[in-house]
């Protein structure tokens, strides 16, 4: 859980936070196609852009992974994803009415060539062509990572 510390000075969680549990044998495998550019771009093409709650990922399609090298690509992508979002997380501050809160802040982009391998990986498992697979990408770096048209140039 991210670091969270209210106005009060008590660790919790944000109203914000959503909890997902998974089947342990598809964990890696939900984990990494939620933090995939593909579930960006699906979560942006079917939401409001701004909050991610349960519905959005309850709607999401997914087919399991049974190619065993593929799955143990993913427990490994898994595993590099979590050490990098928390190794370049940064705490930060924010004044409300209340107070001031203490929060943990991840950014992707600190990520992005492992998340690059996380959609090359479900690009072949769903069969998408080299084009679907560098639409993904390359709409992940516009939209994502912040990039506009003139810095990708």
């Amino acid at each position: 859980m991210p670091l969270f510390v209210a106005s009060d000075g008590r660790a919790g969680k944000s109203d914000d936070y959503k909890e997902f549990r998974f089947v342990d044998t598809e964990q890696s495998n939900l984990i990494t196609l939620l933090n995939s550019s593909l579930f960006y771009w699906f979560w942006h093409c079917n939401s409001d852009g701004f909050h991610c709650g349960y519905g959005d990922v309850n709607i999401l399609p997914y087919r399991q992974v049974s190619d065993a090298k593929n799955r143990a690509k993913l427990r490994d992508l898994e595993m590099r994803l979590m050490k990098e979002l928390r190794g370049s997380a940064a705490e930060r501050t924010i004044s409300t009415k209340a107070g001031t809160v203490r929060y943990q802040e991840f950014s992707p982009k600190a990520a992005k060539p492992i998340i690059d391998e996380i959609d090359r990986v479900f690009a072949e498992h769903y069969g998408f062509t080299d084009e679907e697979l560098d639409f993904i990408i390359n709409y992940d770096i516009k939209y994502r990572m912040g990039r506009s048209g003139a810095e990708e140039e």
